[in-house]
């Protein structure tokens, strides 16, 4: 939503822009063309409301100073990883991605046997990365860390105080009775929501795994039930929110040859997961969290077309897949540009202020990957950096305000094809240097320098020392960090602290959302970084 969004649709609309949305579609393989009808939209009172906020009022933008027709292409899904936009031949490089890669090829051709390839693949990570266990085939007897389930719900209620701020993952287990004859057919098992994803085993043999809010059923093949005790084990994956399985009770139990529902609310034991393990293989062909499935279906069909310019404004799904994301970036616009433009200038909107509000300096993976945004810009004279930070809400992980959002993308998208001087990479440091106790932070020099708001000298500086001066420091590492005095001399940042005697690095408006007040004189906030001491 935007901000006034029933007054900015009441407005008169030039009908020279118009918007291309394709269909929320993946697909396993790249298609060559779209599958469902699709058309363009001229801009009106009537349609705007169903435009890009940012990309409406940053093409509106545009026309401002340029007279002309703009057609713009919108292909979005909210919460998608940026794997979920890169063509299978550009992931695979990436360390693990090419045994996914492998298991999406065999479930494109064959979907239960991919679904069999994906156990397997979970199965051999866990075992590799827990020390050899295998909860799955251990001895259902073995109760040894398992309590009984108190409810369905969010396992941060359960009164376990191991639970009560935990994200990762839980074990469930319990057992159901079959006589010969139910035996000997398939059986549907309900389990109710599990959030959020989960995989399943039955009497220690890998029956399906899953994702999202949905009542989870499984279909059990006869094949791998026993007459009398069967046994089923559960692990659920959590990151955020509420994790565990959520009920209702009415969609948990099994059922024989379609016949009523025998329940299976009783007797239910969790454990939480006894290693660190947290990050599980996910599902390649899932939406949000899987692999090139919307570049195959929601990019690949526009291959032959032309684009005078990219926007790319994601980010907050790979917070806690950082580390290449940077190098995922810079995979995935190269390809672009081998289909739309090998001159193309792309814009990568930076992730706004969300969450907490920091009160000391600490390592935050959301920092992290607004610094891989930035280093991907850095690396290429025609990514710009299109900087949110004062734009966004603690609580609101969408800024609503729309309108700058688009006018600084604008001004990013203007300084790149050499309409304006405008500095494209969110005011970033040129260089650091120390002298004593003194570090000095240098930067661009721009026209009516630099002003501070709400105080008269910058805050939300920290200078950093790295706490292995040995070994050579890299994107995510953690610093031991103080927040700094810093005072302005023109374009330069004088910064000391008496917390940390040798710095390495300096960062600037760390944290999830930062108070960050150092600005350019034209309105655009100098960006978050992270840099190195020269």
């Amino acid at each position: 939503n935007a901000f006034k969004a029933s007054a900015e649709m009441k407005r008169k609309h030039n009908p020279t822009i118009r918007q291309f949305h394709p269909r929320y579609k993946i697909s396993p393989t790249p298609l060559r063309e779209f599958n469902e009808p699709q058309q363009w939209v001229v801009a009106s009172s009537d349609t705007v409301g169903e435009f890009s906020g940012a990309c409406y009022f940053f093409v509106k933008e545009l026309q401002k100073t340029n007279d002309i027709p703009i057609g713009m292409l919108h292909s979005s899904w909210g919460g998608a990883q940026i794997q979920a936009w890169m063509r299978q031949e550009d992931l695979r490089p990436f360390e693990g991605m090419d045994e996914s890669m492998d298991i999406l090829n065999v479930y494109a051709k064959d979907k239960p046997a991919g679904r069999t390839a994906l156990g397997a693949q979970w199965e051999n990570w866990y075992e590799k990365n827990s020390g050899g266990l295998a909860p799955w085939s251990d001895e259902p007897s073995d109760n040894s860390g398992w309590s009984a389930l108190p409810d369905f719900k969010n396992w941060k209620h359960y009164g376990d105080t191991a639970l009560a701020n935990y994200d990762g993952l839980v074990w469930y287990k319990n057992s159901f009775t079959l006589t010969e004859q139910q035996a000997s057919k398939d059986v549907k098992i309900g389990l109710g929501k599990l959030s959020k994803g989960d995989i399943v085993w039955i009497n220690g043999q890998f029956l399906g795994r899953s994702v999202g809010w949905q009542p989870r059923s499984y279909k059990i093949p006869a094949a791998r039930l026993k007459t009398g005790e069967n046994h089923i084990l559960i692990n659920v994956r959590s990151m955020w929110g509420a994790g565990g399985m959520m009920g209702p009770t009415e969609k948990i139990g099994f059922t024989v040859d379609g016949v009523d529902m025998t329940p299976l609310t009783d007797g239910w034991a969790y454990k939480k997961e006894p290693t660190a393990l947290k990050m599980t293989p996910l599902i390649p062909w899932q939406t949000m969290s899987g692999y090139t499935g919307m570049h195959n279906a929601m990019i690949a069909p526009l291959e032959g077309l032309q684009f005078k310019g990219a926007v790319w404004y994601q980010g907050e799904s790979n917070t806690r897949r950082d580390a290449e994301y940077d190098e995922m970036l810079a995979s995935m616009i190269a390809n672009w540009r081998d289909q739309f433009g090998k001159d193309m200038p792309v814009v990568v909107v930076q992730l706004p202020g969300f969450g907490k509000i920091p009160t000391e300096p600490e390592e935050v993976t959301w920092s992290n990957l607004r610094e891989a945004q930035r280093i991907a810009a850095l690396r290429d004279d025609n990514i710009g950096l299109a900087v949110t930070m004062g734009l966004g809400n603690p609580a609101d992980i969408h800024p609503v305000n729309k309108q700058d959002v688009g006018k600084r993308i604008a001004k990013t998208y203007r300084g790149l094809i050499g309409e304006t001087d405008y500095n494209t990479l969110g005011y970033s440091p040129l260089r650091v240097s120390r002298r004593g106790d003194t570090v000095r932070v240098e930067l661009p020099k721009t026209e009516g320098g630099y002003v501070t708001r709400s105080d008269n000298h910058p805050i939300a500086f920290q200078l950093c020392a790295n706490p292995t001066p040995q070994s050579k420091i890299v994107q995510g590492d953690p610093l031991n960090c103080a927040y700094a005095t810093a005072t302005m001399e023109r374009n330069t940042v004088v910064l000391t602290s008496g917390k940390i005697a040798a710095p390495t690095h300096v960062r600037y408006c760390w944290g999830m959302a930062p108070t960050c007040n150092l600005y350019a004189a034209e309105g655009t906030p100098v960006g978050p970084f992270q840099i190195a001491v020269e």
